[in-house]
């Protein structure tokens, strides 16, 4: 199946020039027990905002109709560049694929994604990406809040939502 994992400030901001705004361990430790050994999918600033690193232990798919994407050719290590979504929808239907963002990749794959998997922070951040999706379709079946510590210092909890089946 195909889900969508993101992490938001209660302004549904997701992203700043290409990176979190925040530091939150918690988060992190999420995203990777959610898609360890998975496949992920990412658009290229996405991509880039890994300094253009794969996620070890996980198949890496980057979204791009460019045919040269990347200044060198080790940007590419380790990944797959496609702009074929159909193939990936497909993929879905036989294993989990997780879309990971950004933000017109999320919209890409909206209409086929079953699962969401949403981090919300309780903060205000500064930032220039915005998602705040219709869940209408959607109902939540999760909700795990998030431990504050020395580290985690922003309250937060894990969402998990699945698509209605009436949909």
């Amino acid at each position: 199946m195909l889900i969508a994992i993101w992490a938001q400030d209660l302004n549904h901001l997701i992203g700043k020039e290409g990176v979190l705004p925040w530091h939150l361990p918690n988060d992190l430790k999420f995203f990777k027990e959610q898609t360890l050994g998975k496949t992920v999918v990412m658009g290229r600033k996405t991509y880039a905002g890994l300094n253009y690193k794969p996620l070890p232990n996980r198949r890496n798919i980057v979204i791009t109709r460019q045919t040269h994407p990347f200044q060198s050719e080790f940007d590419q290590i380790n990944v797959e560049l496609t702009d074929n979504i159909e193939e990936i929808v497909r993929l879905g239907e036989t294993e989990d694929v997780i879309i990971m963002g950004g933000y017109s990749i999320y919209r890409l794959f909206w209409p086929f994604i079953q699962e969401l998997r949403v981090t919300t922070i309780y903060n205000e951040f500064e930032g220039d990406v915005h998602f705040n999706p219709d869940l209408s379709d959607f109902e939540a079946y999760e909700v795990i809040e998030g431990e504050v510590d020395d580290k985690n210092i922003y309250p937060h909890k894990f969402v998990f939502y699945r698509r209605n089946d009436e949909v």
